[in-house]
């Protein structure tokens, strides 16, 4: 398909998700390399840098204010349909039974291959508050609503709802924090679960629950994830500021 082959639709949603993609590229290969000038310095100004503890928290927030933030000022454009992100009003009649059934029997699934998964490896589980359990929630399912709004012109409405988790997976692995993350175990973990519950929150999404029942199916993952993982393994500390950074 070449560009006159496009519609003004089709481009408007193909701009708006490539502006989003180069500049969190951008960012995150940039806080890397900025990070790695620190590290080869070792002066007193460079190590309080490095280990102030709240660059999480400004992390978390940055990302939450960009994957929600983005989406929502695109349908404002036009640049995305609302239905594609999700915003459009869901017919709880006919959606909630499904939305119901699907998010409790994907919780199950998620809880009961963390629990497995943590007893065959043997990693202590990490876990920060439910503050930032539910920031990262709400900024994954934000990056879904940019993929969704991005691919569904082109792929369709059902194709475009399966393909929008698997972009999402291939641009994250530009991320070197991201790299750096599935490198260390106990962190690698971390992020095996935010990949899962993208595609429960999918298949909740394709059932007609919008995007409410995909943040519903998200938070219900993650609390059977956390018990699954309070039965399985004991918690290991926190992780270090250095260390955390928010995924795609």
């Amino acid at each position: 398909m070449s560009p006159a082959d496009l519609t003004h639709d089709q481009l408007q949603a193909l701009s708006a998700g490539a502006a989003y993609l180069a500049a969190f590229l951008l960012t995150s290969i940039g806080v890397w390399l900025a990070a790695r000038g620190l590290r080869s310095r070792h002066t007193p100004f460079s190590v309080g840098v490095r280990h102030w503890p709240h660059w999480p928290t400004v992390g978390r927030a940055a990302s939450l204010l960009a994957s929600v933030g983005y989406p929502y000022m695109m349908v404002l454009t036009a640049a995305f349909s609302a239905g594609d992100v999700g915003l459009t009003p869901v017919d709880w009649a006919a959606s909630l039974p499904w939305a119901v059934t699907l998010v409790a029997g994907g919780a199950v699934w998620v809880g009961a291959l963390w629990g497995s998964h943590l007893r065959r490896a043997g990693v202590a589980r990490t876990h920060g508050s439910w503050l930032s359990v539910a920031v990262d929630i709400l900024a994954n399912e934000g990056t879904a609503a940019i993929a969704r709004g991005t691919l569904i012109p082109f792929a369709g409405p059902y194709w475009g709802i399966w393909l929008a988790p698997l972009a999402k997976m291939i641009a994250a692995r530009a991320n070197p924090h991201l790299n750096a993350r599935l490198n260390r175990a106990g962190e690698r973990e971390s992020v095996y679960l935010g990949w899962a519950l993208d595609w429960l929150a999918a298949v909740v999404f394709a059932f007609g629950a919008g995007i409410w029942g995909a943040l519903a199916a998200r938070l219900v993952g993650s609390v059977a994830a956390e018990v699954a993982a309070r039965v399985a393994v004991p918690r290991a500390p926190a992780v270090s500021s250095e260390e955390a950074s928010p995924s795609l």
